[in-house]
């Protein structure tokens, strides 16, 4: 084999080395996309499950700032976070850590100690939206009652917005 020969073979070995390496680089980032893709769903999904459930069982709500309350019998009960149908008034509200803000949940229940639990991070705001039905009686508290058409809509520091549309009754 001449030194041509050998140069070339190493050429051509070297491009194929490249386009190898280029691929493979390729699919991790189309990888870390869809996990990030797949992340943002699973949020979506869980928090679109959980707001559905807790306005179906609220009786009234009110906004408070960075976020509202509900009042109704529906409530997490211990580690596993069972459902279970007491009295219970839940806030979800924002709050700063680490330079972010962290969407938490907080139910109280009777006289038991508060539950708080972590929802999402990196979330802007939240606002609970309800339907007007005819004119809402509000009390010297703020509470009204939960209509039959809601919406709660979460903005993210990443700039995007999740609206969540919920019929209830």
């Amino acid at each position: 084999m001449t030194l041509i020969e050998l140069m070339a073979a190493l050429a051509i070995a070297a491009a194929v080395s490249a386009g190898a390496l280029a691929v493979t680089a390729g699919l991790g980032r189309s990888g870390r996309a869809g996990a990030a893709d797949q992340t943002r769903y699973e949020l979506g999904d869980g928090l679109h499950r959980l707001l559905e459930a807790e306005l179906a069982h609220a009786e009234r709500y009110r906004k408070t700032p960075g976020g509202f309350q509900l009042q109704g019998h529906w409530a997490l009960e211990g580690p596993s976070a069972r459902i279970a149908h007491l009295p219970a008034t839940v806030t979800y509200e924002l709050k700063p850590s680490a330079g972010r803000k962290w969407l938490v949940r907080t139910q109280q229940v009777e006289n038991l100690p508060p539950r708080s639990d972590l929802v999402a991070a990196g979330v802007e705001s939240i606002e609970l939206r309800t339907k007007a039905e005819g004119r809402p009686v509000v009390d010297r508290e703020g509470w009204r009652a939960v209509s039959s058409e809601a919406a709660v809509v979460v903005r993210m520091d990443t700039g995007t917005q999740e609206v969540f549309d919920f019929r209830l009754r």
